[in-house]
């Protein structure tokens, strides 16, 4: 990627990045804070309003940032360790989680209030999509270490719930929707990482399966425009993955793609219809005698009309962080670092303001 300039100015203690691309001004960082130090959230967006849910530290586990108002509020949910949640029409549902029990919380973007459903078993580690007008939460592991491949089914027309299954037991895989189709991809269990995706078609009911180019877990996924996008991952519990799997919802063909730096423990989201964006990461290197843990400032962006990737760069490095859009916002928030063992979570919130649209100048080494 070539900038044309690259400005660094402090304001009130927060730092603002302005990143100019060849005669436009594109992309403007800056930052805010979460309530409460945490990682291993989930972010959603629903009107105009982004949710930040659920983390390894409580109380008030929730933040919700409105567009129009352009203010935070803060909610005490309950802690849960990496929940899922999925938007659909005025709905936003958040559900699972270690340390939680089957509750579903939903938000209605039009009454502004909050209630209480109900999964049918308690798990976490699972993934949630939405297509047509079901919710879906597929997957996860019980507190006894047991995968499962149930698959709750919320309708919001009818305000019931229905169960169906995928064609393998697993968690931590990911889940996301384009058109009629809705899509598990990848995840693991006891007998080891996964390339399965199961596809269900909204229109008929039914599912399907495929395979992921390369078997591995902890991966996300993110819809923009026609295509789902599955990037990154591990494909054991030492090897990190670059690899971008994707789904085109149209031919129902899949190709390839590579993120700059295999990781994993990212967060994904999409933007305008057009840009998916993949920041952050747990990544791993080694030298002759040992391997090391870290994390990356990295955001890989990926342009659906013109198909071609860039860099960029959060405030810095983090893994188990979330993301979620409101508008032209794009929210990279809370996440962690790893050293010796021990977790250290931020309260960070990287925001980036798409304030026209995307010119890229591509680095030809990407």
């Amino acid at each position: 990627m070539v900038l044309n300039q690259c400005i660094y100015k402090a304001i009130l203690g927060t730092l603002v990045l302005w990143i100019c691309f060849p005669s436009i001004l594109s992309i403007q960082l800056r930052g805010a804070a979460l309530n409460q130090a945490r990682g291993e959230l989930t972010g959603i967006s629903i009107g105009d309003t982004a949710i930040f849910a659920g983390g390894d530290t409580g109380p008030y586990d929730c933040d919700m940032f409105s567009g129009s108002a352009q203010n935070w509020t803060y909610l005490d949910l309950g802690v849960r360790v990496q929940p899922a949640a999925v938007s659909l029409g005025s709905c936003a549902l958040i559900g699972g989680g270690m340390f939680a029990d089957n509750t579903v919380f939903l938000f209605n973007s039009t009454s502004l209030e909050w209630s209480d459903l109900t999964l049918s078993q308690e798990r976490h580690s699972l993934a949630a999509t939405s297509v047509k007008q079901l919710a879906m939460f597929g997957g996860g592991i019980d507190y006894d270490g047991i995968s499962t491949n149930l698959v709750d089914v919320f309708d919001v027309d009818s305000q019931t719930w229905s169960v169906t299954y995928l064609s393998a037991k697993r968690y931590k895989l990911a889940a996301a929707s384009a058109r009629h189709y809705a899509l598990f991809a990848g995840g693991e269990s006891q007998t080891g990482h996964s390339d399965v995706v199961d596809i269900y078609d909204g229109n008929t009911k039914t599912w399907s399966v495929a395979t992921l180019s390369q078997a591995r877990s902890n991966l996300v996924a993110v819809s923009v425009g026609k295509y789902i996008l599955f990037a990154g991952g591990e494909t054991n519990h030492v090897q990190y993955s670059n690899v971008v799997d994707i789904f085109d919802s149209e031919t129902g063909e899949w190709c390839n793609a590579t993120l700059s730096l295999g990781r994993s423990f990212l967060a994904a989201t999409s933007v305008g219809g057009r840009f998916a964006i993949f920041g952050g990461g747990q990544v791993r290197f080694s030298d002759t005698k040992q391997i090391f843990l870290s994390v990356t400032d990295r955001v890989d962006i990926f342009d659906a009309q013109t198909q071609q990737w860039s860099m960029y760069s959060l405030s810095f490095g983090r893994s188990h962080l979330a993301a979620a859009t409101v508008g032209n916002q794009v929210f990279f928030a809370g996440g962690q670092a790893v050293a010796n063992g021990f977790k250290f979570p931020f309260n960070a919130v990287d925001i980036l303001d798409f304030t026209e649209e995307l010119q890229l100048d591509l680095d030809p080494s990407y």
